[in-house]
Parts: structure tokens; C-alpha cells; sequence
């Protein structure tokens, strides 16, 4: 093992266990969240109103931190329920992005070597739809795989001004469609996907979506 951060003393809000990313609230430390962004890793166990050691994501050194699952070597880690670190995600969305991982995890509640990548990076996750009506999650980067069937998917308000959502249709069996809540030509509009590598690409402006980009057709 490489690790030599120093770790910092914080008071919980909440018990916490060892080897656990934690994150402020209150100026207190908890359990981080998957949609949270964390600080540092509980140095040991500590009950509700105790202090404990908190190592920081930001110093330099490695980290060592629970895993939620099996995790390769080499393989990104972010941010996952109970202050643990997970591989890749496998939902659409935008996550916390913690580090790469050292060592490989194989069960839930390995313990595990990271090289930490800084606090509140995030990373857009790429994620397949092949389900009949999902829903895309506002800020994420997606591909249409209507191998199955025809995918025909619901985009709702986004709340960050400025933020792009990207669909790439990836598969083309079966035309499938994007309903988007609030556009600048239409409430709802909708966008047909029927070629490989056609795309969309939105922009939240505050009110609705701006198209960046797009070789989907509007319907």
C-alpha cells in the first residue's frame, strides 16, 4: 500500500463505519451518497456525535475504501450508497467520478487501494437504452439500441442551465422516438431515431431545450 494522506478530525452527524467516503452536512461528517459528492474516507468506525479521522479525496496519496461490488483493476470508481465506491454505473445519469482503482474488488464490502482524481469531478455515464419507454436522465449521455424493440423515451426538465444532453442511436431495427417535455419549437416535442449514428444534442436553457445539434427529425 502507498497511502499517506493525513487525515482531518470531523465530528458525525451520523454513525459511520471504516473505509467509507463521507461528505459534509452541517459541517458534520455522514455517509456520502451516490448523487452527493464526498470529501475524504472515514479513517474508522465512529458513532453518531463522535469525532473521527477523515482522509481527503484533495491531499496527495492514495486512499483505501469500501467497494459496493467487484471492481477491476485499472477500472474508474465513483461515488455509491453507503459512503462505498462502485464500478461503472449502469443507469444513465451524471456521477461523482472518485478515482482509479489500485486494487481489484470481487464482493461487496472489499476493501480496496485508490488513486483519488480530486474532489466533485464528474463523469457523464454512457448508457444504453434498449427498454420500451425509459426515461433519460437530464445531463447524461445515451445510446438508442432498438435491437429488441422500439425504444421510445421521455426526456423531463433538466434543472442546470447550460447543461447538454446527448443521444446517439446506436441500433436501428426498430424507429424509436424521444418525447422532450419542453423545447423551443414545441411542449412536449419529439424526435425520431430511425439510421445508425444519428444523433441529438440538447441544451437546457433555464425554461427548456435548445438544439445543438441534431440529425434525428423532429415529428
Amino acid at each position: 500500500m502507498s497511502e499517506v494522506k493525513s487525515p482531518i478530525t470531523l465530528t458525525t452527524g451520523a454513525a459511520v463505519s471504516a473505509k467509507r467516503l463521507v461528505q459534509l452536512s452541517s459541517g458534520e461528517a455522514i455517509h456520502n451518497i451516490a448523487t452527493t459528492t464526498p470529501i475524504g474516507v472515514a479513517d474508522y468506525a465512529a458513532a453518531d456525535g463522535d469525532n473521527v479521522a477523515v482522509r481527503l479525496l484533495s491531499e496527495a496519496g492514495t486512499l483505501e475504501v469500501t467497494a459496493s461490488g467487484v471492481i477491476s483493476l485499472d477500472a474508474d470508481v465513483f461515488a455509491a450508497a453507503d459512503g462505498k465506491v462502485s464500478a461503472l454505473p449502469t443507469a444513465a445519469g451524471e456521477y461523482t467520478l472518485v478515482g482509479i482503482a489500485m486494487e481489484a474488488a470481487t464482493a461487496d464490502g472489499d476493501i480496496i487501494e485508490i488513486l483519488p482524481k480530486g474532489i466533485g469531478e464528474t463523469s457523464v455515464v454512457n448508457v444504453a437504452l434498449t427498454t420500451t419507454a425509459p426515461a433519460i436522465t437530464p445531463g447524461s449521455v445515451v445510446t438508442i439500441d432498438s435491437g429488441s424493440n422500439a425504444v421510445d423515451a421521455t426526456l423531463a426538465d433538466d434543472t442546470v442551465i447550460g447543461r447538454l444532453t446527448v443521444m446517439v442511436m446506436s441500433d436501428a431495427s426498430n424507429s424509436s422516438t424521444v418525447s422532450i417535455a419542453h423545447h423551443v419549437t414545441s411542449d412536449p416535442e419529439v424526435a425520431t431515431f430511425d439510421a445508425v449514428d444519428e444523433v441529438l444534442v440538447l441544451m437546457w436553457t433555464g425554461t427548456e431545450y435548445a438544439t445543438i445539434h441534431a440529425t434525428a427529425t423532429f415529428t
